[in-house]
């Protein structure tokens, strides 16, 4: 009985947690490149915010980001940029479009990036033209957000 416990014990802590990477297929850039791009182009910043081990982010990878549709839909009109919420220092800077700076806590904070996963459509300047969080968000909603970010001057 306690070589059973210690066995299944063991099978729990070797189990591989939860990784939730975004889909490869959207082609996410780090937020420095992604920003940089943002301003070069003109085009508006598509901002994930997730990290690794978020079971909710996996979740909306597979049932909200799965649609070829929309991937190309959102690569056609934004720059995407996938920003980890906990691999970077509090105190660490941060550059914004168009220019200014901040704690990556206060990004955190000012985004509005906690729970996971959410995100954000910044203008090349750096404006806010929509946010919103969502575990359980479908395509549907992923599309509604695009067309609103998009129609937002």
């Amino acid at each position: 009985m306690l070589a059973r416990l210690l066995l299944s014990a063991l099978l729990l802590v070797a189990a591989p947690a939860v990784l939730a990477k975004p889909p490869v297929e959207w082609r996410f850039q780090d937020w420095n490149a992604a920003v940089a791009a943002a301003e070069r182009s003109n085009r508006p910043l598509f901002v994930l915010f997730g990290f690794e081990q978020c079971p909710y982010c996996d979740h909306l990878y597979r049932h909200g980001m799965d649609n070829s549709d929309l991937r190309a839909k959102y690569q056609a009109s934004v720059v995407l940029a996938y920003y980890d919420t906990l691999t970077r220092r509090p105190d660490e800077t941060v550059a914004l479009p168009g220019g200014a700076t901040m704690s990556h806590a206060q990004l955190i904070k000012h985004f509005r990036a906690y729970p996971t996963p959410s995100w954000v459509f910044l203008s090349p300047k750096g404006t806010v033209l929509r946010a919103n969080r969502g575990s359980k968000s479908t395509s549907a909603v992923l599309l509604r957000d695009l067309e609103a970010a998009l129609a937002n001057p």
